[in-house]
C-alpha cells in the first residue's frame, strides 16, 4: 500500500492485535499467555501476506495501477502507484525493491525541425550580425554564444554590401563595438545592426545551431546530468533540450534544482511548473511548459518524494 496510507493502517492493525490479546487476557487470566498468543498470531498473519504479495505485485502492475520506477539515489528501482508517484511498501512497511531497469530508448529528436523551430520570432530568431542578447553577451545567428573575440574569428562571417568573406581584423573591431556598445541587450537585437557591417550566412548559422544541439544532447545525456534521458518522452527531450539551448546543461541542471529532481523522478508535471525562465518570452515558456504537460499525460508513473519513507 502507498506509503501515506500505511501508518493509518498500521495503526488499525496494532489496535485489533491488542484487542485480541486484551481478550486472551480476559479469558485466560494470564498476560503472559495473551501475549504469546498475540506474537504467535502476528507471525502468522505476515507469513500469509508475505506469501500473497507477489502475486498482488503482479496484479497492480497488470492493471497498470503499479509500475517498477528507477530510483535516482540508489542503483536500484521502486515500486510506485500511478498517478500519486507514492513508493508502495510490504506487510512489514519496507519499501518494493527490485533491480534497477533498462529502459528502452525513445524515437531521437528531430534536430532540424528543433532549428526551425528555434528561428521562429519569440524564441530565439535568426540574426545575422551580432547583437547583445538579455545578459548582455554577445550573439549572432541562432542564438550562438561569441564568448570573444577570438571565437567570432572562427565564424566565417560574410560583408554585408559584398556577400565576400569578412576579414578577421573586421570580425575583432565589429565584436568590440557591439560588446563595447552603451545599448542595453534590452533594446532588441536591431539596435545592433548599425554598429557592424558583418553578417552570418541563415545555412551557416543553422549548422552552428546544429552543432551546439548535438553537443548539448552528449551531455544531457550523461550521468552527470540526465542518464534517462534517452528513454524520455519526445516533449521531455524537447522541454529540457530548449532549456539547455537557453541555460546551458550545466546551468539547467545547477540553477533550475527542482527542474532537474523533478526530471530524474520522471515527474514531468513538476518539470512542467518549474521550467519557467525569466530570461525568455512569455511564449517560449508557454510552448516548454505545455511540452512537459503533455508529457505527464503520456507517462503516468512517476516518484514523489514526498510520498517516500523517511
Amino acid at each position: 500500500m502507498a506509503t501515506t496510507g500505511m501508518a493509518s493502517l498500521m495503526g488499525m492493525f496494532e489496535e485489533r492485535m491488542r484487542a485480541v490479546e486484551r481478550s486472551v487476557a480476559r479469558l485466560t487470566g494470564g498476560r503472559s499467555k495473551a501475549l504469546a498468543f498475540r506474537k504467535r498470531l502476528e507471525t502468522t498473519i505476515r507469513q500469509a501476506s508475505t506469501q500473497t504479495e507477489p502475486d498482488i505485485v503482479q496484479r497492480l502492475i497488470k492493471a497498470g495501477r503499479a509500475a517498477w520506477i528507477n530510483d535516482p539515489d540508489r542503483n536500484d528501482s521502486v515500486l510506485v502507484e500511478r498517478g500519486t508517484g507514492c513508493v508502495l511498501e510490504d506487510s512489514r512497511g519496507q519499501v518494493f525493491r527490485g533491480p534497477k531497469l533498462s529502459l528502452a530508448p525513445t524515437p531521437p529528436l528531430d534536430k532540424g525541425a528543433f532549428v526551425e523551430y528555434l528561428k521562429e520570432p519569440g524564441i530565439e530568431g535568426y540574426v545575422p550580425h551580432m547583437y547583445l542578447d538579455s545578459r548582455d553577451n554577445v550573439t549572432v545567428g541562432i542564438g550562438l554564444l561569441l564568448r570573444d573575440a577570438e571565437t567570432a574569428k572562427t565564424v566565417p562571417f560574410v560583408v554585408r554590401s559584398t556577400n565576400q568573406r569578412a576579414h578577421k581584423r573586421h570580425i575583432e573591431n565589429a565584436f568590440n563595438k557591439v560588446k563595447n556598445a552603451k545599448i542595453s541587450g534590452r533594446a532588441g537585437a536591431a539596435a545592433f545592426r548599425p554598429l557592424t557591417n558583418i553578417e552570418i550566412p541563415e545555412a551557416e548559422a543553422a549548422l552552428r545551431a546544429l552543432g551546439g544541439i548535438d553537443d548539448f544532447l552528449r551531455q544531457l545525456s550523461s550521468s552527470s546530468f540526465y542518464p534517462e534521458f534517452a528513454s524520455y518522452p519526445q516533449t521531455a527531450k524537447l522541454g529540457l533540450l530548449d532549456m539547455a539551448y537557453v541555460l546551458g546543461p550545466t546551468g539547467t541542471r545547477d540553477t533550475y534544482k527542482k527542474f532537474t529532481a523533478a526530471l530524474r523522478r520522471r515527474n514531468w508535471k513538476v518539470a512542467a511548473k518549474e521550467s519557467n525562465r525569466p530570461e525568455v518570452s512569455g511564449r517560449r515558456n508557454t510552448i516548454v511548459r505545455e511540452w512537459f504537460e503533455r508529457a505527464a499525460t503520456q507517462e503516468r508513473f512517476f516518484l514523489d518524494p514526498a510520498c517516500r519513507p523517511k
